[in-house]
């Protein structure tokens, strides 16, 4: 469900809405809704998209949309990427489209792109198109003002984009945040199933001319060829085994530096990483890549040889930022860890300094080669508390209270990089934490990052295959 909120006649404002998707600071500049008038909000009309009337069996569905105003249409992606433009004053339904998106899968659609070919006359179809991506991860194109398919763009408006290896059931990569778009290419991550198979498919990033769908380039987080850079922190060209790495956040673009953000994900397997000895770049690293070519300008990685599933979880944001006297042209990413680092976004040159510093081997299984360090910003609070203790542990009674102090206590923990054990690890601020995709915004004028921070310590068990069910 949807619903539309007003004080009177609600002076909606879409110019800076590209923008605002393509920096992630979610920030407007519109002034009617102020603290002291926000509790006089009213609802105006709401909308039911229908999708989650009759659930399938084996569909995970959520309602993760974004909505964004374009061609005067307030446009929904809702969980089955029907796309649909309402009037954003009425809520009334004026074109609605429908991909036909398979029935099971990961049901979730957190936004779709905009781009104008300005080679196109005025008025004409597909001067400005809707792109977005779907869960049997086509790549479609249709027109802003009427809901219409793109007719130059790919096959009647759709791309079958490649996957690296046969799925192992309908869904297993799909397409769920918007696309970035570069000037005239379109870039599109993916989702990749977690915790199904060591050799999963890869997380590649897709590059598209916006015009015609054609295919551009290619990037893939696990360098496979080992002339690339980064294979040597994959000991024996171990990436070509491993899957994921994939980009599942939204991207962040620079159109000035022709450049594209890649927060990349964690390889497979999440939270066992024998046969993949290394650091294991590109994976769990904010990578910048050109838009034209997908040649990797720099990269930098948060979480070495990640088996804590600590994905790079949220949408980049490209702010200014205060550096030697100076305001740089600056990325800040946040972290599941809650640690927030920040870059100058044209060079990766590090705005907070960073160190190295040994964290905990405890709990280490058979076969795992874990990093003796970890990076850690200097200077800069984490959103969350670095550690977890038993004195940390509440109940609503005495007993409640004591019990889960001795389930903690008898639990692997050594702070936020405790490797998952067949003891049962405590992850915090867990695998879900800090502000997961949902990111962060800034407001230029106050200067003032906000940022949600998720805090559940989870237990995370490895259990040997020859004892599995």
């Amino acid at each position: 469900m949807l619903l539309g909120l007003v004080l009177s006649q609600h002076a909606f404002a879409s110019g800076s809405v590209v923008d605002q998707h393509q920096s992630g600071t979610k920030y407007s500049p519109l002034t009617q809704i102020t603290r002291g008038n926000i509790t006089d909000l009213d609802v105006a009309w709401e909308y039911h998209t229908g999708d989650g009337a009759n659930p399938k069996p084996n569909s995970l569905t959520s309602f993760q949309d974004q909505p964004s105003m374009i061609e005067g249409n307030l446009v929904v992606c809702t969980t089955n990427r029907r796309i649909i433009a309402l009037n954003p004053k009425t809520g009334e339904e004026r074109w609605v489209y429908d991909p036909q998106d398979p029935e099971t899968g990961m049901k979730k659609c957190r936004g779709v792109a905009n781009w104008i070919d300005h080679q196109a006359e005025d008025g004409s179809l597909c001067r400005s198109r809707i792109i977005f991506g779907t869960a049997d991860y086509r790549l479609i194109a249709i027109d802003a003002k009427s809901g219409k398919p793109c007719p130059q763009f790919g096959t009647k408006g759709q791309v079958r984009m490649p996957i690296s290896k046969e799925e192992i059931f309908v869904g297993e990569v799909v397409a769920n945040s918007r696309p970035a778009i570069v000037n005239d290419v379109v870039v599109v991550g993916s989702s990749v199933a977690d915790n199904q198979r060591i050799e999963s498919p890869s997380g590649r990033v897709l590059a598209f001319d916006a015009r015609t769908g054609k295919q551009l380039w290619e990037f893939d987080p696990l360098p496979r060829d080992p002339a690339d850079p980064a294979a040597k922190s994959w000991e024996n060209g171990s990436a070509v085994g491993f899957g994921a790495g994939n980009v599942w956040a939204s991207m962040s673009v620079d159109q000035e530096l022709d450049m594209v953000y890649l927060p990349t994900s964690s390889p497979t397997g999440d939270f066992y990483g024998a046969g993949r000895a290394g650091d294991n770049h590109y994976s769990s690293s904010i990578v910048a890549l050109k838009g034209k070519t997908g040649e990797v300008a720099w990269h930098f990685q948060f979480v070495h040889h990640n088996v804590f599933d600590y994905d790079t979880p949220s949408q980049p944001l490209l702010i200014d930022f205060p550096h030697e006297g100076r305001m740089i042209p600056a990325l800040v990413q946040n972290n599941k860890t809650g640690l927030i680092f920040a870059f100058n976004r044209e060079t990766g040159e590090p705005l907070i300094p960073v160190e190295e510093r040994p964290v905990s081997q405890t709990g280490k299984v058979k076969g795992e080669s874990l990093s003796p360090t970890q990076p850690f910003p200097v200077g800069i609070p984490a959103l969350s508390p670095l550690s977890f203790s038993p004195d940390d542990v509440w109940g609503f009674s005495p007993l409640d209270e004591w019990l889960c102090r001795r389930k903690v206590e008898s639990l692997n923990y050594g702070g936020i990089f405790t490797p998952a054990s067949e003891q049962g690890t405590i992850f915090f601020p867990s695998v879900g934490g800090g502000p997961n995709w949902g990111g962060g915004s800034y407001d230029p004028e106050s200067k003032l990052m906000v940022v949600p921070s998720n805090r559940v310590p989870t237990i995370v068990t490895l259990v040997p295959r020859e004892k599995a069910v």
